[in-house]
């Protein structure tokens, strides 16, 4: 029996990394939806979230807005909210202790005056375009902004809702049309996080769309990049059989092939690079050389294996409509 317990004990103790929180949590409108028939649409989009963001090594976990206080835990550094358009009383309390004991909040997209009062931002109105093939075409970012924010975002709406930001906030970027008319406040940062004034789409451009979100997400609080290039790096070594860019180029510099030995080259300076960023503790900067290296360590990978060894698999993501494609790991 004491060897039973023991073994229970060990396994738990074992296992609780894995169920712990992830440090980002994004929770969708369900309960707070006001048509509920576009629950799936907003679960997807907030599963999209999470995929784009774990690309860069952010760890994020999707709940819904019924499941507010799991998302909530003591884990939790920042909750992204997307199209949380009616929340409940308790649902904004529980925001209300999130943020203080210090926890951040992105909105995307809502136009409930209760959490825009939470978040210290005024809604007014629609704004549309007078001209009828006048669209809102992108968010222009201003200066200074977010690590990893792009300089512009695109997004076409036919109307946006204007917000002003209270309580000292700070307009990070503005709407443009596609006749340059700059518009309304687009991103506005705040003390508790960031208000997005709308759903950011993967589709126009996806890798905007992975470090705009990220940018985000990340905005408030530093720690976040760095778990994430931790995290990267982490499993960047664990695809490699000998553990690291510098023991994989020991094993290989020797190489007959040309084009291999360049690679390795490409792989050790970046990875050089990324040495000394987290020397200086600059994760941010390390996450996109991290993403870099991992692709060139997938072109190696192929070099390596050659054209008949090569193997790919694809799987289709219901969740975005899109296939993607994933090299096999280095052998």
């Amino acid at each position: 029996m004491l060897r039973k317990l023991l073994f229970f004990f060990i396994f738990l103790f074992l296992a609780m990394p894995l169920l712990r929180t992830a440090e980002v949590a994004i929770i969708y409108g369900e309960d707070s939806l006001r048509n509920k028939k576009e629950v799936s649409f907003v679960a997807r989009r907030a599963k999209g979230m999470s995929r784009h963001l774990q690309r860069v090594g952010v760890t994020a976990e999707v709940f819904s807005d019924k499941n507010f206080k799991d998302a909530l835990s003591k884990d939790c550094k920042t909750a992204s909210l997307i199209m949380c358009q009616n929340p409940s009383k308790e649902f904004l309390a529980g925001i209300n202790s999130f943020v203080g004991r210090g926890g951040k909040v992105c909105v995307f997209y809502s136009d409930s005056p209760a959490l825009a009062q939470t978040m210290g931002i005024q809604i007014d109105k629609f704004v549309k375009l007078d001209g009828k093939e006048e669209w809102w075409e992108r968010i222009v970012s201003t200066w200074p902004r977010p690590v990893h924010m792009p300089e512009s975002y695109s997004h076409k709406l036919t109307s946006v809702l204007q917000v002003t930001p209270q309580k000292g906030g700070k307009v990070l970027g503005n709407w443009e049309s596609s006749s340059k008319t700059k518009g309304p406040a687009a991103v506005i940062e705040v003390s508790n996080g960031f208000w997005v004034g709308f759903l950011p789409s993967e589709y126009a451009n996806q890798s905007d769309y992975t470090y705009f979100v990220a940018s985000i997400v990340c905005g408030k609080d530093k720690s976040l990049w760095r778990s994430a290039a931790q995290n990267l790096r982490k499993e960047i070594n664990e695809s490699i059989p000998q553990k690291s860019v510098p023991a994989l180029y020991e094993k290989y510099k020797y190489t007959p092939y040309p084009k291999v030995k360049q690679k390795l080259d490409i792989l050790r300076n970046i990875n050089s690079e990324i040495d000394v960023c987290f020397s200086k503790g600059l994760f941010a900067k390390a996450v996109p050389e991290l993403c870099k290296l991992r692709k060139e360590l997938d072109i190696t990978q192929a070099l390596l294996d050659g054209p008949v060894k090569l193997k790919v698999v694809a799987a289709w993501d219901k969740s975005t409509v899109l296939a993607h494609a994933k090299t096999k790991r280095l052998q």
